[in-house]
């Protein structure tokens, strides 16, 4: 067989990999018993996640991607926008990627999420409780309304107010299904420059 037959078989062999990992299911998942934990698993690899780390990361990106644009306003004679405009346009991204493009392609699985409310009074118990039933009860709809979530008849998915002990407690374990081609989008689409309209008077 020709050389350039093996060289041939061995591309496709790599681009057939890269489709497979590309369009392969990572499990996430998000546990919270005595302090947060997070991890990602794809077939046999794990990758434990550190919000510290993952907070720097994303702050060291954000930062080299405005001092770019900056130098590329100056350098174009623009006007350089303020921080909270800079701020605010981040945000509206990071939303936009993550509402349109990306949440709508998780499978949320709620296998725990169990919140004890106790504070220092009655009253404020009873308020405290309220608001965090009531939050939960949105945030879970929310997530109904954009993606797929999947709460098993065995799940523990409650919230208790505790008026004897006074102590709030929380125990959340919560699984995340989603493509790894659908994350690499995500994370492009979040980190590219805002659009910024420039109005030209006439």
């Amino acid at each position: 067989m020709p050389v350039y037959a093996y060289i041939l078989m061995g591309i496709a062999l790599l681009l057939a990999l890269i489709l497979f990992i590309l369009f392969s299911r990572v499990k996430a998942v998000i546990s919270f018993d005595d302090r947060l934990k997070i991890y990602a698993k794809l077939y046999f690899i794990k990758i434990n996640i550190s919000i510290p780390d993952l907070l720097n990361k994303s702050k060291l990106k954000k930062q080299k991607r405005r001092q770019k644009t900056r130098q590329q306003e100056i350098k174009e004679g623009l006007p350089t926008p303020s921080p909270l405009m800079e701020t605010l346009g981040e945000i509206r991204v990071l939303l936009d990627a993550l509402i349109n493009h990306f949440l709508h392609k998780i499978k949320f699985n709620f296998v725990k999420l169990r919140v004890i409310i106790g504070c220092e009074d009655a009253a404020t118990t009873a308020l405290a409780y309220a608001g965090v039933s009531q939050g939960i009860g949105y945030i879970i709809e929310l997530l109904r309304s954009v993606s797929s979530v999947d709460i098993a008849k065995n799940a523990d998915v409650s919230v208790n107010a505790d008026f004897i002990s006074q102590k709030s407690d929380v125990e959340a374990y919560i699984v995340l299904k989603f493509r790894v081609i659908d994350y690499l989008i995500f994370d492009f689409l979040s980190t590219r420059k805002p659009k910024q309209k420039n109005n030209e008077n006439t």
